[in-house]
């Protein structure tokens, strides 16, 4: 098998994976990032610090899971469109 790369990520469609994928991006790399700014600031102030444990925890997560579920659909749907020639 050949991967090929059919410049998909420029068209309308592609366009909307492209910002999921950043989307989906962004978010993995907010987790560690949140989790170490956290742990950081915990030691330093010598108290719990909520905000960047709510977005290591919540936030970040949930925008993973869109940016990832959103970018599969536009592929499919993208796929499906090439597959019918529309």
């Amino acid at each position: 098998m050949r991967l090929v790369y059919d410049g998909s990520l420029h068209t309308e469609a592609g366009g909307m994976t492209r910002r999921f994928l950043t989307l989906a991006l962004i978010s993995a790399i907010a987790i560690p990032v949140s989790v170490v700014v956290h742990n950081c600031l915990a030691a330093l102030m010598h108290a719990e610090e909520p905000v960047f444990f709510l977005i290591a925890v919540v936030v970040a997560p949930i925008g993973l899971a869109i940016g990832l579920l959103g970018a599969a659909i536009c592929a499919f749907v993208s796929r499906r469109r090439r597959a019918r020639g529309a």
